[in-house]
This record gives structure tokens, C-alpha cells and sequence, in this order.
């Protein structure tokens, strides 16, 4: 049997494929297995019951949270857009940092950077590399935002640029 696997054709040994259950157009199941092509009961358009419907392209639902809340004030006026993990930066030791948010408000010339943080293993990382991006990229106005009583509460960041 040939595949075209990103761009070359490759041979797959049909004996490997034994046993693969292989999802059709049609949603029905087949394979050498002797398995029903009947789809079970508890899966329903390609969802399994309890699963999560509509995956989320937020990494925590604190970012979802407040991805909503930027929509709302977007619409209200209160800012002029945002945009979610909107580029990559490259901190010293070759580290890559994402900001969750960046922000545009209407009487304002710079951007804000916003990191959301929830309860994390790694959360001391997290803002130190913040406080890092913070200091390398002082055109920006840089502040962390926590889910607290039912709200978001912001702490804004300032640390010295850095001195060649």
C-alpha cells in the first residue's frame, strides 16, 4: 500500500495496517478486526459523550475568561481591538516567550502586553519571564492579570530596561 506523508510517497507494509480501524466519509468503521461498523452509542458527530464539544483555542480557561471579557469591552468601546498570543519573543538563553494577550486602548500610543495567570506548577517561571520581556521590551506597557473574587485584578509590571 503507498501514503504520501508530507510530500513523498512512501510503501506501508499492509501487514502493520492490520487491525487499524480507519474513519470513512461516510462515518462508518472498517478494518480487519471484526469489529461491528456500527458507531457507538455514546459517540455522537465525532464527539465521545463527556468529552469537551467545541475544544477551546485558549491554553486555560482563565485565558477563554478573559478573551470574553476583551470581546465585551471591544464592543462597549472600552478598547479598540486585542489580539491573542500575537507573536513570539526571544529571551536571552535562547528562551521563547508568548504574551497571552496584547491590548489597544483608544487614548493610549502604546500597547499593552498581558499575561493571565491561573494556579501553575510553573508559575514562578512564568513571571519571571515577564518581568524579563518587561524589561528587553519597554515600548510596550506590561501588567499580569489574576481571576480573584469573581473578577480580574491586574498588577502592572515595571522593571528597568536593560543597560548595553
Amino acid at each position: 500500500m503507498k501514503a504520501r506523508i508530507m510530500g513523498r510517497e512512501i510503501e506501508v507494509d499492509e501487514k502493520r495496517m492490520r487491525g487499524a480501524v480507519v474513519g470513512t466519509p461516510s462515518g462508518t468503521r472498517h478494518g480487519s478486526t471484526g469489529r461491528s461498523n456500527r458507531i457507538p452509542d455514546n459517540v455522537r458527530d465525532g464527539v465521545q459523550a463527556g468529552s469537551n464539544p467545541a475544544p477551546s483555542s485558549y491554553k486555560s480557561k482563565w485565558e477563554e475568561r478573559y478573551a470574553k471579557q476583551l470581546a465585551a469591552e471591544k464592543v462597549q468601546g472600552v478598547i479598540v481591538a486585542w489580539w491573542y498570543q500575537p507573536f513570539s519573543m526571544w529571551l536571552p538563553g535562547g528562551v521563547r516567550y508568548k504574551p497571552d494577550f496584547m491590548v489597544q486602548y483608544p487614548h493610549s500610543e502604546r500597547l499593552q502586553m498581558v499575561e493571565i495567570k491561573g494556579w501553575s506548577k510553573n508559575l514562578r517561571d512564568g513571571i519571571t519571564r515577564l518581568k524579563v520581556a518587561a524589561s528587553i521590551f519597554p515600548c510596550f506597557d506590561w501588567s499580569i492579570g489574576r481571576w480573584k473574587g469573581g473578577k480580574f485584578e491586574f498588577d502592572t509590571v515595571e522593571v528597568e530596561a536593560f543597560k548595553s
